[in-house]
């Protein structure tokens, strides 16, 4: 066991396998115990056995800067590292920051800036709705004009109807909400389900569906932008249309011309983070932009079409746990729809996930709905007994 001192920063393991690990200070030793306070929150205190007590990492404890590198994928690749270490201790604030870093590291590297033929992600004029994938095509002092790019790419070729299928369920539960809608949304899973089932997957699907969700979200990823979609898409079959003087503040976030592999994992695992720390929104809206990285990456397709999965996943679970039902009957409906690995069983892997997915959002729509049941006959129940016990003090006021 590593030596442990007062005044030392120490990690605190989760007393449960879903629980997050925290960072705290030593204060004082007490047996086979330490005082310690946390560092997050409100600086609590606690008296924590030595068995749940692990020194920091070395890279953690570090007050100097790391040495300097002219390879901005370098210091990322090491940060993400970093990263990947402490996210398999469950430590998802400490794991989130070197993803941070790390994607402040990739915006140094000189082809990150903002040039003719760069790729980005553009925020809608509105403030409000989806961001777009775009191409650069000119830039000028203040403003600049993109093309952006066509999703048509991804409809479905297959010949059969089970694209519309699909389309029809997505429809269907894009207009339903928490409060309501609970059997619809049992038949859509159902239904979802059965289409995957009987016809498997298309060899493609659009993302424009996401478009019209437009729900806000949380501050997403590292790069300094604040504020963006949770949905990423574009319109049904548009081609890619032209857009001059798009003001800089609009750009939220420069695409790596030859690492976006790796801009995509670092928004995926920041987004796990999010999830593991239920931050839903942030887990959505960071896991949104790597969906739109991936879905028009061309340097490594193999890899970018199962980032486009994990995306949808990560956002599927997330507006699970966040109870927007319709919302992650979406994405999950889109995830029985995209492309599938060129393995065989890689893929049977990929459609039984997305299947799962499905009947988690069943399974939590009912056990929702008889919570509800459970707390409005509690409630009833208690405002009844207040009736009474009102009542009852006021006979004993007039006597």
């Amino acid at each position: 066991m590593a030596t442990l001192s007062v005044g030392q920063r120490v990690r605190i393991a989760p007393m449960s396998s879903d629980g997050l690990a925290r960072r705290a200070l030593l204060l004082a030793a007490d047996g086979n115990s330490y005082e310690l306070e946390y560092e997050d929150g409100d600086k609590e205190e606690a008296v924590i056995s030595t068995c749940r007590i692990s020194p920091l990492h070395p890279f953690e404890e570090a007050t100097d800067a790391p040495p300097p590198s002219s390879n901005a994928v370098a210091m990322a690749e090491l940060h993400k590292a970093q990263g990947n270490t402490l996210f398999k201790l469950r430590d998802a604030s400490a794991a989130l920051e070197r993803y941070i870093q790390a994607l402040r590291d990739l915006q140094l590297d000189p082809c990150m800036g903002i040039s003719p033929g760069v790729r980005c992600l553009v925020k809608p004029a509105s403030g409000g709705g989806p961001v777009r994938s775009a191409m650069v095509m000119a830039v000028e002092p203040d403003v600049l004009d993109v093309m952006y790019e066509d999703d048509r790419r991804l409809l479905s070729r297959s010949g059969n109807r089970l694209d519309e299928r699909l389309q029809d369920l997505v429809h269907r539960a894009e207009a339903l909400n928490v409060e309501g809608g609970h059997a619809e949304m049992a038949q859509i899973t159902n239904e979802a389900a059965s289409a995957s089932g009987s016809d498997g997957a298309p060899e493609g699907w659009s993302s424009w569906l996401r478009s019209k969700l437009g729900r806000s979200a949380a501050p997403a990823d590292g790069d300094d932008s604040r504020g963006m979609s949770v949905s990423e898409g574009e319109g049904e079959g548009e081609e890619a249309e032209e857009e001059d003087g798009v003001s800089r503040d609009r750009v939220a976030l420069v695409v790596h011309a030859h690492e976006p592999s790796l801009q995509c994992a670092l928004l995926l695992n920041s987004s796990k983070c999010s999830l593991m720390s239920k931050d839903w929104p942030a887990a959505i809206a960071r896991a949104g932009r790597a969906e739109r990285i991936s879905s028009h990456d061309t340097v490594d397709a193999t890899k970018s079409l199962s980032q486009r999965r994990v995306a949808l996943v990560v956002c599927t679970r997330a507006a699970l746990g966040w109870q927007r039902f319709g919302l992650a009957t979406t994405y999950a409906t889109q995830l029985l729809a995209a492309p599938l690995p060129a393995d065989d069983a890689a893929a049977a892997s990929a459609m039984k996930e997305a299947r799962a997915l499905l009947r988690d959002i069943q399974r939590r729509v009912h056990e929702v709905r008889r919570s509800n049941r459970r707390l409005a006959k509690e409630l009833s129940e208690w405002v009844q007994s207040a009736m009474e016990a009102s009542g009852q003090q006021e006979t004993l006021d007039l006597t």
